[in-house]
């Protein structure tokens, strides 16, 4: 301090003051804390999967038109018959699946329609299941419930051509009941899943350079492309070449 001012030197040393380096490395603590909200987490979600599940994974699809579910038991069938009159119930697991001829005893009780049309979540939609899932869709009466077992697989994508070709919603929005989680994320390894016979109709109009918002384009695909060969060798032919055989442009003209 100069004598007699009574003020400070100023310094003119104005280089920063050192920083110690930022450590990244987790210590066993962060770990565990960590791998504990990994933990509640799964937990959180699998206990409100299951909570669904439990609660029959009822959900409308065309307002006072369609709905879907996973299995009913005869409980839940009844109150859903009396609350939201129900005249068809179609059984996507098929006719010797467990309950199957119960389910329809109680339903023909209460005069109701049973269908039963028997589909697989982990296998491509063979031409004929799928020409047969648009003829109910098209013929039973309404309303109807679309169920499989949990209500997502075969549910979810009977429940998108529905919303699409019944309640007239755009196909961008309507596909989307095919893909509620966990839906074909959890597809078995290297298995395909039923929603996938909608990346092939995706497919078929993106090489054409057509609208796949079109339900009469769809009909004819589903029908007279991918149903010729019984589903999947169709689809082939007509998303690229199979067989050695050019793909079929008659959509396209």
């Amino acid at each position: 301090m100069p004598f007699g001012t009574g003020q400070p030197k100023e310094s003119t040393n104005l280089a920063p003051a050192r920083r110690r380096p930022v450590t990244t490395r987790r210590t066993a603590t962060d770990r565990a804390e960590l791998g504990f909200l990994i933990l509640v987490t799964i937990a959180v979600v699998g206990g409100s999967y299951g909570a669904m599940i439990a609660r029959g994974n009822f959900h409308e699809v065309v307002p006072q038109r369609v709905y879907r579910s996973g299995q009913p038991t005869p409980k839940q069938l009844r109150a859903w018959i009396d609350r939201y009159g129900l005249k068809t119930v179609v059984n996507l697991r098929g006719p010797t699946a467990p309950g199957a001829a119960q389910e329809r005893a109680l339903a023909e009780s209460m005069g109701v329609d049973a269908v039963c049309v028997e589909l697989n979540a982990y296998k491509l939609l063979p031409g004929r299941k799928l020409a047969q899932l648009l003829d109910v869709l098209q013929t039973a009466r309404q309303p109807m419930l679309l169920h499989c077992y949990h209500g997502v697989d075969r549910a979810g994508t009977a429940a998108a051509l529905a919303a699409w070709l019944l309640g007239h919603q755009p196909y961008d929005r309507a596909k989307w009941q095919a893909y509620v989680p966990p839906g074909p994320w959890k597809r078995l390894k290297g298995s395909s899943h039923i929603s996938d016979v909608l990346t092939l109709y995706e497919d078929f109009c993106r090489e054409r350079g057509l609208s796949p918002d079109d339900p009469s384009l769809f009909q004819h695909w589903a029908r007279e492309i991918y149903g010729a060969q019984d589903g999947p060798a169709a689809a082939g032919a007509a998303c690229g070449e199979a067989a050695g055989r050019p793909r079929d442009q008659s959509v396209a003209r």
